[in-house]
């Protein structure tokens, strides 16, 4: 065989990046190294792949189909490692996730290093960001999202974790100064802290234990884009909130918070986790992700008790 592997996957990045500094950012080699490669991949099989020059990068119309054959070598190759990893039956490797940034304070960074500690061998890196990501050009493993997300690429899946309700909740001094809501129609005479959305909606639709549904318009006090803001208000007694259970169980279990109506919550919506078809090959990628599960539910639970 004339190509080596590794110089394969070094031009399949260089066309995928559209250029040699992403590609070698991307891969965590230098310039210099990843260009030598592709030359001598060019050399090796006597044919020229990409058209250089100091402004554009170009690739060949053979180099286009070279890349497509390439992509599924080295696919093939990393499903092969793979076997063995399994076989292995213990978890280790390298995995990139992206989450909300709330959501990565507040649960995933302790999830996560909990899983470290229970598998000495892994390595994770774990980004926290508000925005959509291109697994693809990223690197990136698994991106958890705390709600539906139409698939815009068919090689991406979602792995639903768990079903999410957000709970009510306010602070003991508000309950103090303004009394506990006994009904769910109460809650449009008190001050509320609601997280910004992109219709602007003041509207909480709720959902009880005998599946009956309202939606009530509700006078916020505090509207903020931040969903931090809006647990440091709720616990500074400005009003009552409607948080995720997994932010709000700490804060429970201090007495920082009051869980309010708790027949009550918002209409369910999933978290899940996005990640490219190729990736959920490896135990490290299945065992984590049925550890996340796990915790997610265990969260569930414990604030239901």
């Amino acid at each position: 065989m004339k190509c080596d592997l590794n110089d394969m996957l070094y031009f399949v990045h260089a066309v995928d990046h559209q250029g040699y500094t992403a590609a070698a950012k991307a891969l965590g080699v230098s310039k210099s190294l990843l260009s030598r490669r592709i030359a001598a991949l060019e050399e090796s099989l006597g044919v020229r792949l990409l058209q250089r020059s100091t402004r554009r990068f170009n690739v060949t119309d053979l180099g286009l189909k070279f890349a497509e054959q390439c992509r599924l070598a080295v696919q093939q190759a990393q499903i092969a490692e793979d076997l063995v990893s399994n076989a292995l039956a213990y978890p280790s490797g390298k995995l990139k996730i992206a989450a909300p940034v709330m959501m990565t304070e507040e649960f995933m960074a302790p999830v996560v290093c909990r899983f470290i500690q229970k598998y000495p061998d892994v390595e994770i890196e774990l980004l926290a960001m508000n925005r959509d990501v291109d697994l693809t050009t990223e690197g990136i493993d698994i991106a958890i999202r705390p709600e539906p997300l139409p698939l815009r690429d068919s090689s991406l899946h979602v792995k639903p974790l768990c079903i999410e309700h957000q709970i009510l909740v306010c602070s003991p001094d508000y309950i103090a100064r303004f009394g506990m809501p006994n009904d769910v129609s109460e809650l449009a005479q008190h001050a509320t802290i609601i997280k910004k959305s992109d219709d602007n909606s003041r509207q909480w639709r709720l959902i009880n234990v005998h599946k009956e549904k309202m939606t009530l318009t509700v006078a916020p006090r505090l509207i903020t884009n931040n969903m931090r803001a809006v647990v440091y208000a709720a616990i500074n007694g400005v009003g009552i909130t409607c948080l995720p259970r997994f932010i709000c169980l700490d804060h429970i279990d201090s007495g920082a918070l009051v869980h309010v109506l708790p027949e009550w919550t918002n209409e369910p919506h999933s978290i899940h986790a996005l990640y490219e078809s190729k990736r959920g090959q490896t135990l490290l990628f299945k065992t984590f992700l049925d550890y996340l599960s796990q915790s997610l539910n265990e969260v569930r639970r414990i604030n239901k008790t």
